[in-house]
């Protein structure tokens, strides 16, 4: 859907099988927009590329300290797409100060 609006997108993969994957599946993929999802070093990547930026949407599924760097890419009047369940089940906190840049922020639960 991202790439038929012509977006600039970036994803975060766990393992090599998965990038392989994903190239294979959106050849527009560029290699250095396919971060590594098991830590947070894909926030220092993507804030690079987009010149401190940010960005202006993110679906996320990651939890916890990957949870936190992904709503810290942000960009101004950015949307957060929670589609994980493991920090809202765990009532984990978000941190309000992310609001200061009038973002907004969603849980979807899809099993609903």
């Amino acid at each position: 859907i991202a790439y038929s609006y012509d977006c600039e997108v970036f994803t975060t993969v766990s393992s090599m099988e998965k990038r392989e994957y994903l190239k294979k599946l959106f050849p527009r993929l560029n290699d250095e927009h396919i971060a590594n999802s098991r830590d947070t070093t894909f926030e220092q990547q993507i804030r690079s590329i987009t010149k401190g930026k940010g960005v202006n949407i993110v679906l996320n599924s990651l939890a916890e300290d990957k949870l936190q760097a992904s709503v810290r890419l942000l960009a101004q009047h950015g949307r957060f797409l929670e589609i994980g369940k493991f920090d809202l089940s765990q009532n984990n906190p978000l941190g309000m100060g992310v609001f200061l840049k009038n973002t907004t922020f969603h849980g979807i639960l899809l099993d609903s």
